[in-house]
């Protein structure tokens, strides 16, 4: 790999003037060199100011133009894997960066995940936590920390995990071997379909867990309507990350009755838990430079079998029907 290829970044943009301009703004600061990337943002049929604010930073930058979306009754492809595959096929880069508008990047992102590309890897995921000190965020950011320090460990060990969206990066060679989502289809989960066809394409990957990969992202709009989305997808791509979902959500009631059968192992279970997390809280801070409380690990410990029940059962009571950007699927 040359020392400086050239990257396209790739965005999908509906309805986003609330959060867009941190996202354009983070990627103004790049530290790669502006004449080796492009940004190709594409508008999908957003009705509030989304396109005036991406032709004005568009504007402003001879490597960034705007894709404004028609429809196409035809199409196979639908919502967000629809407008990556019209945005990958306008792309030049030798490396394709997937990110959302909701996320800040780091002045490195590109440099720090094109140094986990060698001659095999086909899928780079980067690492993602929550900006914002509402409570409901910090455990938000806490889960997302503790599974991608998860998939870091799984990931050196040589285990696939899960794509992720909002920061991640495939050579354009991984994905012209796979069809591109022309030959992938539709998916409600885009990220994981992409990367997972990489990898059955016999492609290598990587979880990164450093700084200079480390976005930053804000709170869902509805985050019962996200995980809804996130639980839909897995099913049906056949994630192995449905398993310790549903066990996470059936912990609760198994610890309660644990505890009635035998308080002492009721109890160990939730130190081991307790210490995994502050393990996780430590690590995280140190890798990646946040500031997060290790006093918030025993109520984290509380936090994941309850949130994980209700995220199940609104799945369930769905059906699992997924409404995301004012669409349904």
């Amino acid at each position: 790999m040359s020392k400086s290829p050239i990257v396209s970044i790739l965005v999908a943009v509906r309805n986003e003037e609330a959060v867009i301009e941190r996202l354009l703004l983070s990627i103004e600061n790049l530290a790669y060199s502006p004449d080796k990337f492009e940004v190709i943002l594409g508008n999908d049929h957003s009705s509030d100011r989304t396109d005036s604010i991406l032709n004005e930073y568009a504007q402003k930058h001879q490597n960034w133009k705007v894709e404004t979306l028609t429809d196409d009754p035809n199409s196979v492809l639908k919502g967000k894997s629809r407008v990556l595959n019209i945005l990958a096929k306008e792309a030049k880069g030798d490396f394709l960066f997937f990110t959302d508008a909701d996320i800040s990047l780091p002045s490195n992102w590109i440099e720090g995940m094109l140094s986990y590309f060698d001659s095999n890897v086909g899928v780079v995921v980067g690492t993602t936590s929550m900006e914002d000190n509402s409570f409901l965020a910090i455990m938000q950011s806490l889960e997302w920390i503790s599974v991608l320090n998860f998939n870091k460990i799984m990931s050196d060990w040589g285990i696939e995990t899960t794509g992720m969206g909002n920061n991640m990066a495939v050579s354009r060679i991984a994905y012209n071997a796979v069809g591109g989502y022309d030959k992938i289809g539709f998916s409600i989960v885009e990220d994981y379909a992409l990367y997972k066809a990489i990898i059955n394409a016999g492609f290598g990957f990587k979880q990164t867990f450093t700084e200079d990969s480390h976005s930053l992202t804000l709170p869902p709009d509805n985050f019962l309507e996200q995980r809804t989305r996130w639980i839909s997808g897995a099913i049906k791509s056949k994630s192995k990350f449905v398993i310790p979902a549903v066990l996470q959500s059936l912990s609760l009631p198994i610890y309660i009755i644990l505890l009635f059968v035998s308080w002492k192992a009721a109890l160990t279970i939730w130190l081991t838990f307790m210490v995994f997390n502050l393990y996780v809280i430590a690590n995280s801070n140190k890798k990646l430079g946040l500031t997060n409380s290790i006093f918030w690990s025993p109520v984290f410990c509380f936090y994941v079998p309850i949130s994980w029940g209700i995220q199940i059962s609104y799945y369930i009571l769905k059906q699992g029907k997924v409404s995301w950007k004012g669409r349904s699927y």
